[in-house]
């Protein structure tokens, strides 16, 4: 068979993908794992937000704790959320009034970070970046506050 100008111009670039494909599966293997780090704030025993990072495991409670710091809570889909821990249908974050860039949650409140701690307030500040925005995230002076009086699970406690 002949080779033709277009059968030419293809020769190479299948002769690179072969030798790219062969280094890249005789090379060493390393395998890339995120452990998912939950957060979640219950109102009165429900579920109203929730966020997530990822990390390699590394991250103490101390740091776990600090993601907090730019974590955007939002508020959880509903099918997701186990019935008896689902808000109303009409739940919603209600900005402070004359304030529409933060808003406070009062009433039985936890927040929760699978391995960074656990913690019970009256009171919780949330804040967001503009009035339209769906996100929140906790307060500068909230996240102080409950880093400080939080509970560490004694086999996740600080190294």
């Amino acid at each position: 068979m002949l080779a033709t100008s277009s059968s030419r111009r293809f020769l190479p670039i299948l002769l690179l993908a072969c030798t790219l494909g062969g280094a890249f599966f005789a090379g060493p293997r390393q395998a890339w794992a995120v452990r998912v780090v939950s957060f979640e704030i219950l109102l009165d025993g429900k579920l109203v937000l929730r966020g997530q990072e990822g990390d390699n495991g590394n991250a103490n409670a101390n740091e776990v704790w600090d993601y907090l710091k730019t974590l955007d809570f939002q508020e959880p889909e509903r099918r997701f959320v186990p019935e008896k821990e689902r808000a109303a249908d009409d739940f919603r974050i209600v900005p402070d009034e004359g304030n529409p860039l933060q808003a406070t949650l009062r009433g039985e409140i936890r927040l929760f970070a699978r391995y960074g701690g656990d913690i019970r307030v009256k009171e919780l500040k949330l804040v967001r970046a503009t009035p339209k925005a769906t996100k929140w995230r906790l307060s500068p002076e909230d996240f102080q506050r409950t880093k400080a009086t939080r509970t560490i699970d004694p086999t996740k406690r600080a190294r």
